[in-house]
């Protein structure tokens, strides 16, 4: 994910956004905002895994995280509770957007909009009819071939939506080198002005060239499809995929041509009207007519049938291209995600599985389910970290009876159990085993996965990773992270943090690396070849988030941006890191 917009929600009263880097760290006073955007993301998450996404409801799986029970805690408390509730996010450069209204106490908010654009090709569009009983479509044929087509369709695709602009930029330079050819002196060189002629022939064919690639391209792709559908007569699960293939369904249906056995009998015979009308001038037909007349009428037949196999395979294919819009929606717009809180653990000996009680027995239990195989990527991660956070050797996790975990780990070659280590090995332990569970993961998955994972990663949310954490631990974080988002893994980290010295140490790992880059290989699969496009982007983003104020232009925050040699740029809030310190340092001497 590229970016989250958020705007009616909670303290944010008006449209903040967040560019996301593959660490993302959000740092800033109490109640700024940091906690509300993790929020954001919980709220979402569970709206895309609702089967019936007309509404959003706030009794998913991960209600007990976000705490928000009804539309007066969801909304900004100072913009009023009839103003809309929007969210917004990019993902692998499409634009996904939603709206949500409030219809009164006792009705969950309908979804009002939903909006998914392809920068620089076209934009879907779902509106509301009477409420969220229906949904108005409009989404155009261009928009359906560049998502469900190939790189080689979408290349062209972007490349006819350009022809506009280059046409105009062509034109410019003909009005240019015709004004050179009215002002040639004769005196001037002959040849000078025999090639400005040549330029201007070459100009005027390449803008004809031009308008009719953009012509041909504009016939098909500028076929727009306005449907409706009825929530209730869907005959779907109505989640946001689905509408939109239920009503683009519905549209083709009813503007298909009729099939041969679908036609009026008056019209079927028109097509023999002229073979019968000469037979019946005929006093006697001879036998040699009527069989001429009957094989044009089976030529006729044939004719029609192939019309309507021709008309049924369109309609089918017609209907494949449907579902997989309506699959690459859905891809999309959905997002892979995990959650740990600030309270991750609690000392026990034993810990019931699918209590809920902390993340901890989760993901222990999840941890084992999966296994571990010895040299393998998790088996590898947790015994390089382990040891880096002075925890143990190996992380040991065993079932009782199926309904309790024990955990532990091997350290100094003796078993010791969770309950005997410090808090903090305990907080930084649920951390460890939960992303060696993804790893698991990642690992057990198929080739297309592992192989898109980077560019469609599993966004890992921590709230406080350091906490109860030795100030060595908490810079060795930065190491941590910078890492992971660098591995084949798929893994994005929102991190929302008070610690100095993770911030700290983020900047001595861009000084060290001479910049805050990250570079990845995206594969490309043409028609012919397949060709690695390299890319570039900022490994980390932090941001500092403040109560928007008159001193600070009433913003929710700013970004702290990293230059090479890791300095910031920009100042953090009053009495934050080195200030506060500063400050204390001053009283004390």
């Amino acid at each position: 994910m590229q970016r989250i917009e958020l705007d009616n929600f909670r303290v944010f009263g008006s449209p903040a956004g967040f560019d996301l880097a593959p660490v993302t760290v959000l740092t800033g006073k109490n109640n700024s905002g940091k906690s509300s955007l993790i929020k954001a993301f919980l709220v979402l998450a569970d709206y895309l895994e609702q089967e019936d996404q007309t509404v959003l409801r706030l009794d998913g799986k991960r209600a007990s995280r976000h705490r928000i029970s009804d539309w007066e805690n969801m909304v900004n408390w100072d913009s009023g509770q009839s103003e809309n509730l929007k969210f917004g996010y990019v993902r692998n450069g499409v634009e996904v957007s939603y709206e949500f209204e409030y219809e009164g106490e006792g009705l969950p908010p309908h979804l009002y909009q939903f909006r998914l654009t392809v920068p620089g090709v076209d934009r879907l569009t779902m509106r509301s009819i009477s409420g969220g009983e229906g949904y108005q479509l409009d989404v155009s044929q261009k928009l359906i071939d560049y998502l469900t087509g190939g790189t080689e369709i979408q290349k062209r695709i972007l490349e006819a939506a350009s022809y506009p602009q280059r046409i105009e930029a062509l034109r410019e330079e003909l009005l240019t080198l015709q004004a050179t050819i009215d002002n040639w002196e004769a005196g001037d060189q002959a040849g000078d002005f025999q090639q400005q002629l040549q330029k201007r022939q070459k100009t005027e064919t390449a803008i004809q060239n031009l308008e009719a690639l953009a012509t041909q391209s504009g016939s098909v792709a500028g076929i727009f499809f306005q449907a409706e559908v009825w929530v209730k007569e869907a005959g779907t699960k109505p989640t946001i995929p689905g509408l939109i293939q239920a009503a683009l369904y519905s549209y083709v249906t009813e503007n298909s041509a009729p099939a041969e056995d679908e036609l009026p009998e008056e019209e079927y015979d028109e097509a023999f009207d002229d073979i019968f009308s000469v037979l019946d001038e005929e006093e006697e037909v001879s036998q040699e007519a009527l069989e001429m007349a009957k094989e044009k009428r089976r030529q006729v037949i044939a004719e029609r049938n192939q019309e309507r196999r021709t008309l049924e395979l369109s309609k089918e294919q017609s209907y494949r291209t449907l579902v997989r819009f309506s699959d690459v929606v859905l891809y999309h717009i959905k997002f892979p995600m995990e959650h740990l809180g600030a309270n991750r653990t609690h000392q026990a000996r034993l810990y019931l599985t699918g209590n809920g009680h902390s993340d901890i027995s989760t993901i222990a239990n999840n941890y084992h389910r999966l296994g571990v195989f010895a040299g393998g990527g998790a088996d590898t991660f947790l015994t390089k970290w382990l040891d880096n956070f002075g925890i143990g050797e190996r992380a040991v996790t065993e079932t009782v009876d199926n309904v309790a975990i024990r955990i532990g780990v091997i350290k100094n070659g003796r078993y010791v159990n969770l309950a005997d280590l410090g808090f903090g090995a305990g907080q930084i332990l649920t951390v460890l085993l939960q992303i060696a569970t993804l790893i698991q993961e990642y690992e057990l998955s198929g080739v297309e996965r592992r192989m898109t994972a980077k560019f469609n990663p599993t966004i890992v949310l921590i709230e406080e990773p350091e906490a109860n954490l030795h100030p060595q631990f908490q810079s060795t974080l930065a190491e941590l992270f910078a890492s992971l988002a660098q591995s084949d893994y798929g893994l994005q980290f929102v991190l929302e943090t008070h610690s100095e010295y993770l911030i700290r140490n983020i900047q001595v790992l861009v000084k060290e690396t001479g910049g805050n880059v990250l570079e990845r290989q995206r594969l490309v699969f043409g028609r012919t070849e397949v060709t690695a496009h390299k890319e570039e982007m900022p490994l980390f983003k932090v941001y500092y988030l403040d109560q928007p104020s008159e001193g600070n232009g009433y913003q929710h925050g700013h970004e702290m941006r990293l230059r090479e040699d890791g300095m910031f740029m920009d100042e953090f809030g009053e009495g934050f890191l080195m200030n506060e310190s500063a400050n204390l340092a001053f009283k004390l001497f």
